[in-house]
């Protein structure tokens, strides 16, 4: 972008943070709910509303697991540039952009 510009590497950030008052910052992880998940949520607190009332008396827990195949991210190299935290679009702070890949053992 420099080259392009004619300028020094050194210019760019120095024009972006102190003229334009942008910043670079550090994507976001949050954790991706889909609607059957959410669904599932609501109804696992609900549940435990039922227990914490008495109504459930026993609760029975299984021991299987899923596990999600993500990808590796960097947070030190993944960066959005934006003027705060909170212009950054919601599509920048998800990892995923689809059902992770999971596997049941």
């Amino acid at each position: 972008m420099a080259l392009g510009l004619n300028v020094t590497r050194r210019a760019i950030p120095k024009v972006l943070k102190r003229d334009l008052g942008i910043r670079s910052f550090k994507l976001k992880k949050v954790q991706f709910l889909s609607g059957s998940v959410k669904k599932r949520v609501s109804q696992r607190k609900s549940l435990l509303a039922l227990h914490a009332i008495g109504v459930l008396k026993n609760i029975l827990f299984s021991d299987e697991k899923i596990f999600t195949i993500e990808e590796a991210t960097n947070s030190q190299n993944d960066r959005v540039i934006s003027t705060s935290v909170s212009a950054i679009p919601d599509k920048f702070r998800y990892m995923s952009d689809g059902e992770p890949l999971s596997v049941m053992v």
